[in-house]
């Protein structure tokens, strides 16, 4: 569907342009996703060369996502819109946009709270049609099943559907855009991070084949409804008979009625027997959420201790090195908490450490006995070599530290790549 990476880097380009809104209001999407989005929007292009300029947000939580797509839409086109609906009535939804849009960033965007995407004719013209719809709103099924039938008559042959959380096991059964996305036998796209690790933001085709588009939603209707992990009412499914009335009222204005009558029949089913069912897929969920719960501190416990016997082994490399240079008069870079444990952990004194160098150094002058001092003074100090002393961001600073010595024509030996300190 898309060339894999292209459009997240491209909006790597602009997320980091833009204020850190995502660590300011704890946003749940991650950067690669947020910069897919936001790739799409400042890049993409439809047949005709049109950009992307109305766009639909189901589920808007604290409305970080929305606020950069609103951004990033304001900044390519002047007729840009951008909708979203949340069932969430409070000021928590839509907080992040509602403080930090400007004016004219705010004629753009229109947030429809205490609604879902039942309600979306009272929202949309009958002919208007969506370039780009982002379904982020109830997870488990078949909530996502019904935002998407609720939205495909307001899309046009190119427009976009994204997915949040397909193939991605974050929660006990809140896997409904999973079952799209693995039931979709269309062209579909997952997105990626930069080291090229599969995330979860998932984007379909909707085919223009009717009978090809009917059949994935009648796959996806046919599976077992799901206790949510929120409690969304006594029943933990947040559906009742009405929510299935004014859906089979709103497809048929919109789709073929034997397609309905089929698809209908699907979901009456199996919301029965979810009814007759329901305490047992309740302790069900609460039963994946415990071990879903304990897995998460499993996997704290375990990168913490893989965490210790990595510093250790950093630790003894050191050391190692140290010894075998004896003889050099040596600079350590880096006034780092990791230098500091292991300064004072181990015994330095038999090597002729010459001080440290750091790039900050108005709050610090000394670590242990060590003088800090600052790049710009490595040429008063007659040093043989240097070694890397920062744990996180190694890769980044033995880099910086490589070019600074370059730059500057500083001819000093700076200890091999086996030294710099990384994670396994």
């Amino acid at each position: 569907m898309f060339k894999t990476g292209y459009y997240e880097e491209l909006g790597y380009n602009l997320f980091y342009k833009f204020e850190d809104f995502k660590k300011k209001y704890d946003s749940l999407a991650t950067v690669s996703q947020i910069s897919l989005l936001i790739g799409l929007i400042s890049n993409f292009r439809f047949k005709n060369g049109r950009k992307i300029e109305k766009v639909l947000e189901i589920g808007v939580y604290n409305g970080v996502t929305s606020l950069y797509m609103l951004k990033t839409g304001c900044m390519i086109s002047e007729k840009y819109k951008q909708y979203g609906i949340d069932i969430d009535i409070s000021d928590f939804c839509g907080n992040a946009v509602f403080k930090e849009a400007d004016e004219n960033e705010l004629k753009s965007f229109v947030l429809h709270k205490g609604k879902t995407a039942l309600n979306i004719s009272e929202i949309i013209s009958k002919d208007e049609k969506l370039d780009l719809i982002f379904i982020d709103g109830g997870h488990s099924h078949p909530h996502p099943l019904i935002d998407l039938v609720s939205i495909i008559p307001y899309i046009h042959e190119e427009t976009i559907v994204c997915l949040h959380d397909v193939i991605c096991y974050m929660r006990p059964n809140a896997w409904g855009e999973s079952f799209i996305y693995e039931v979709w036998s269309d062209l579909k796209y997952q997105n990626v991070d930069k080291m090229g690790n599969l995330e979860s933001l998932g984007i379909i085709k909707i085919p223009e084949n009717k009978e090809i588009l009917y059949k994935n939603l009648l796959n996806v209707a046919k599976l077992p409804f799901r206790a949510a992990p929120w409690k969304f009412d006594d029943k933990y499914l947040g559906l009742n008979k009405k929510d299935l009335e004014l859906l089979n009222e709103n497809m048929l204005k919109h789709y073929d009625s034997d397609f309905v009558t089929d698809f209908m029949e699907y979901l009456n089913d199996n919301f029965k027997k979810y009814e007759d069912e329901y305490i047992l897929r309740i302790h069900e969920t609460r039963f994946y959420d415990y071990l879903f719960k304990q897995i998460k501190v499993l996997h704290k416990e375990v990168n913490f201790l893989r965490n210790k016997i990595n510093k250790l082994d950093n630790d003894k490399n050191i050391l190692k090195f140290l010894q075998n240079n004896k003889n050099k008069r040596i600079l350590l870079w880096g006034a780092s908490l990791y230098l500091e444990d292991l300064l004072k952990n181990n015994d330095f004194s038999d090597f002729n450490i010459l001080g440290i160098i750091d790039s900050n150094t108005k709050n610090k002058k000394q670590l242990e006995s060590y003088t800090i001092y600052s790049p710009d003074k490595i040429k008063e100090i007659n040093a043989d070599l240097i070694i890397s002393t920062v744990y996180n961001s190694n890769e980044i600073v033995y880099d910086q530290i490589k070019e600074f010595l370059k730059y500057n024509q500083i001819d000093i030996e700076l200890a091999p790549k086996c030294l710099r300190l990384t994670r396994r």
